[in-house]
């Protein structure tokens, strides 16, 4: 279905070869996991950067997006890094695959979020949380059908899960709900 890559991978002079490699995957989608931001512009800077690299990634057919974590949720100044990010980048070029788990203890409801970013979410981490730690997807704090809903676009569920060790039957757990609830 996709990968998440380091932004390092779409530097110049990595770019054609990590374009190449999603090629050879089949991928439908590819994200950037994690970049540092500190500041307003260090954001909008990471937007602009992003949407540049999402206009050379969309031309050969694989969308390209933008993977939160609970620093996104930090404010700076009156606005979310997540939102300067998204506001400095097309819809176009740079979806936003939420991470529910990320926002939920962030104190950001995951419905919130899909509603703020309606149809820019074609890849939805489902990821629960019981706010102390991963758990099955549907037995935590997320309303996944209602995170779906609202959203208005989802193409991709993607299942992780951090608990290792117990997370083999978390994930087990985890794909049967989302059969049950998504695949009709």
């Amino acid at each position: 279905a996709g990968a998440h890559i380091r932004a390092d991978g779409f530097a110049d002079e990595r770019i054609d070869e990590t374009i190449k490699g999603l090629e050879i995957l089949g991928a439908y989608s590819t994200c950037i996991p994690w970049y540092t931001i500190e500041t307003a512009e260090q954001a909008a800077s990471a937007g602009k950067l992003f949407d540049s690299i999402g206009k050379k990634v969309t031309a050969h057919g694989i969308k390209f997006g933008y993977h939160n974590h609970v620093k996104e949720y930090d404010e700076i100044g009156e606005k979310l890094i997540i939102d300067i990010i998204l506001e400095n980048s097309s819809p176009e070029n740079l979806f936003y695959e939420l991470d529910c788990r990320h926002a939920a203890i962030s104190n950001h409801n995951p419905i919130v979020e899909a509603i703020r970013y309606r149809g820019r979410i074609p890849v939805l981490h489902a990821r629960d949380t019981d706010m102390k730690k991963d758990v099955a997807v549907g037995s935590g704090v997320v309303d996944f059908p209602s995170v779906v809903k609202e959203a208005n676009g989802i193409e991709w569920l993607v299942v992780e899960n951090g608990n290792i060790g117990s997370n083999l039957e978390e994930l087990r757990v985890s794909a049967e709900y989302l059969k049950e609830k998504f695949c009709k």
